[in-house]
């Protein structure tokens, strides 16, 4: 069901939607914190893990990194599939570069 306000859609969301969010994001913390490589903790640390794994949980909970993540995996999976586009992406990165003035 979509509810459109002005320009913008937004969806709505229902209880149990939410309650699916909400035990997928608690799957992930459980994974992230009780999955750690046993090598890694001893190089790093328990507290420095911990503190690594609370970032990458939030990280992970953030839409606009996210999509980030995603875009950056775009730029660099569409010239490795598509050669042809090698030159648009170059393109595209020379005219977001900003000159001095």
């Amino acid at each position: 069901m979509r509810q459109q306000c002005g320009s913008k859609v937004s969806k709505l969301v229902t209880f149990e939607e939410q309650l699916e969010a909400a035990r997928r994001a608690s799957d992930v913390k459980k994974i992230i914190f009780n999955g750690a490589p046993t090598t890694l903790v001893n190089l790093i640390g328990q507290k420095q893990y911990r503190r690594c794994a609370r970032d990458i949980y939030y990280f992970l909970q953030s839409t606009v990194c996210l999509k980030q993540l995603a875009y950056g995996i775009l730029e660099l999976l569409l010239p490795s599939v598509f050669p042809e586009l090698l030159e648009v992406v170059m393109d595209i990165h020379e005219k977001m570069r900003v000159e001095p003035v």
